[in-house]
């Protein structure tokens, strides 16, 4: 990238972290207890992880892990198979709600019984849609969620869910926890 004369890339960077960071929407880096901790599909495993440790905390009763097959699904694998840790996963013709729960239960050893998976949706408006379907077919309380997303989608992810609930004429507390707010360094 070249910048111009009156515009030298340190200020591209700069304003670059000011909008990565805008993005990153985090409520509360130590939530309290919440009914579900909500992982939306994304190909960056520091975020799934972090999900994975703060459940395993107590941070929710339950995960529902959403994302069908989609535009981060290609990289997620890719990701997983370039990871030494996770490169025995199995990726091919899965979703990445199944990659990623099964990164859950055969890695971090959460229980598939606490888990509900939306394997489905492919965008983020199906990925609220149908979290909120599954959770009401699960007869799952659903009064205060975390939600976890790539990080420069989480402002995203939680104006979608929002408007899902109140749609559907429900309240819920909404907490936003995208693990980090990257950074743009010229060095």
């Amino acid at each position: 990238m070249r910048a111009r004369q009156d515009y030298p890339l340190r200020d591209v960077a700069a304003d670059l972290n000011v909008v990565a960071a805008f993005l990153a929407l985090e409520d509360d880096p130590d939530p309290a207890p919440a009914d579900v901790l909500v992982l939306l599909g994304n190909s960056v495993l520091a975020v799934a992880e972090r999900a994975f440790t703060i459940f395993q905390a107590g941070a929710a009763r339950w995960l529902l892990i959403a994302g069908g097959c989609g535009h981060s699904t290609k990289f997620l694998e890719q990701n997983l198979r370039n990871d030494v840790r996770y490169a025995s996963i199995a990726c091919c013709g899965k979703s990445e709600a199944e990659l990623l729960g099964q990164l859950a239960t055969q890695f971090w050893r959460i229980e598939p019984e606490r888990m509900l998976l939306d394997t489905a949706s492919s965008n983020c408006g199906e990925n609220a849609l149908f979290a909120l379907r599954i959770l009401q077919d699960q007869g799952v309380k659903a009064e205060c969620l975390i939600l976890m997303q790539d990080p420069t989608m989480q402002r995203r992810i939680d104006a979608t869910f929002r408007k899902v609930w109140r749609d559907a004429g429900l309240m819920a507390s909404i907490v936003n926890d995208p693990t980090w707010a990257p950074q743009l360094s010229l060095y």
